[in-house]
């Protein structure tokens, strides 16, 4: 009896294990850049998407007066695209009224704010959302 118990509850915790790790949400990961630079008051929001990945195509990003940025396959027409290696760099200026962006990937929904210390936001997307506030331009290389 005891040990119909105990397996029945080593099983219970299995099960709840496997039910968590399926429904398990994407990390973010948040860096502000300690340059000492002043932010030179244009706004931009930057965006790294790798070619190989999946979910580009349910990735969605709009600003909080609901411009849509990205949106699976649709591109904002005002963004600069350059390619580096097997990724694509999108920069769009934004705004000075944007307060926030909000984000949806793999099935989450972010609300990045725009930190007023800086003026790029950047967003790389590779399992996790990796959030970057800097003033420093960014190198491209091939």
């Amino acid at each position: 009896m005891f040990q119909k118990k105990k397996l029945s509850k080593i099983w219970l915790l299995s099960a709840l294990l496997f039910f968590c790790s399926c429904f398990s949400v994407p990390e973010i990961h948040y860096t502000e850049a300690v340059d000492g630079e002043k932010a030179n008051g244009k706004n931009r929001l930057m965006i790294q998407l790798y070619d190989n990945d999946i979910n580009n195509e349910k990735i969605s990003i709009k600003t909080n007066d609901n411009m849509i940025i990205f949106q699976g396959s649709k591109i904002n027409e005002s963004i600069d695209t350059k390619i580096s290696g097997n990724s694509k760099v999108l920069e769009f200026a934004l705004n000075e009224n944007v307060k926030f962006i909000y984000v949806k990937y793999e099935r989450e929904r972010y609300k990045l704010s725009m930190n007023k210390k800086y003026s790029i936001l950047f967003i790389g997307m590779r399992n996790t959302l990796d959030v970057l506030y800097t003033n420093r331009e960014p190198i491209y290389t091939d």
